[in-house]
């Protein structure tokens, strides 16, 4: 099967919606949007600089946690977050082998992940600095791109809230994620990067590709980075970076998937509503291929121990140099 492509650096590898919701985007909510066309891949410098792995943890504690996805039994070592504790199942289909080989795939029915909404997610706990790289194509139920507007999967980090439909808030979403598949532009390969801030969304799109997409979460202490990689023989890019002190220590890190937003208009204010519904009957189009998910602990290079990875002076061709592998 393909891999995860990940180096080993140094020791170890060590947004509820207010406001009118434009025609091509999800409702405001508070929350904004940007879209640029693609990002400028950039070449990490030459030469390498002494790394430092995570203090949190030893450097290959979260091995354990990898899915290659060689095996269809490793599928129960994921938690979802929909389908249990009373709330809906947003997957019509998930199997690890059945439709791909050596593959996770999910199938979502229509659902959305913005500002109070929420949809399918499996994940694994993970406290303290975290690199999670998976290998991601967000093609179309017909073709190798969705044609339906927001349908895409990848990679999220979560504050947990473990609630029920009984004790749901609708302000409790706090998370990262980045995504491949396509945004507002139906049928055009996409980058979706999103931070949400008591359910309030900031959302940014950039260009993709169809195929097979490398995505990257690197967290270190209340820094994420958010990167992407359009195939083996490109750059890492990073797609954008967060401050994020008000997450916990422990987050839920895995997989989303999400599909045909403007299909769910009746919807789009109303996360109290669709949170709580198994929607079958609109136009979903996201089949969702994950060829390997890793975690590791990040390797931090002297020159930016301590330091705020989204403070501007650190360069992004220094953190790619550093977390680029």
């Amino acid at each position: 099967m393909r891999r995860v492509l990940i180096g080993l650096l140094g020791v170890a590898l060590a947004a509820c919606g207010g406001g009118t919701a434009p025609a091509s985007a999800p409702p405001s909510g508070g929350g904004s949007a940007s879209t640029s066309a693609s990002t400028s891949a950039s070449a990490p410098p030459s030469g390498t600089a002494d790394a430092t792995p995570s203090a949190a943890a030893s450097p290959d504690d979260l091995s354990a946690l990898t899915d290659e996805f060689d095996d269809a039994t490793t599928l129960n070592a994921w938690t979802r977050l929909d389908g249990v504790n009373g709330w809906p199942d947003q997957l019509r289909v998930v199997n690890i082998g059945q439709t791909h080989p050596g593959e996770l795939y999910l199938e979502p029915y229509a659902s959305t992940w913005y500002a109070a909404f929420r949809g399918a997610m499996l994940y694994k706990e993970v406290a303290g600095d975290f690199v999670v790289t998976a290998r991601v194509w967000g093609a179309g139920l017909g073709g190798s791109v969705p044609r339906r507007s927001f349908s895409l999967a990848g990679l999220i980090a979560r504050a947990p809230t473990r609630d029920t439909p009984d004790t749901w808030q609708a302000t409790a979403e706090n998370y990262v994620f980045v995504t491949t598949g396509t945004g507002d532009r139906p049928g055009s390969p996409q980058i979706e990067t999103k931070t949400t801030t008591d359910s309030e969304s900031v959302l940014s799109l950039k260009g993709g590709r169809s195929g097979w997409v490398d995505l990257r979460i690197v967290r270190v202490g209340t820094s994420f980075l958010m990167m992407f990689r359009l195939g083996d023989d490109q750059a890492w890019r990073i797609s954008d970076r967060f401050a994020r002190p008000d997450l916990p220590e422990t987050l839920q890190v895995g997989l989303i998937a999400y599909t045909d937003w403007e299909d769910l208009l009746d919807y789009h204010e109303h996360p109290e509503i669709l949170n709580f519904l198994q929607v079958t009957d609109r136009h979903p189009d996201l089949a969702a291929r994950v060829d390997g998910v890793r975690f590791a602990r990040p390797s931090i290079p002297a020159s930016l121990v301590d330091r705020d990875l989204t403070d501007e002076t650190i360069t992004r061709e220094e953190l790619i140099a550093a977390f680029g592998f």
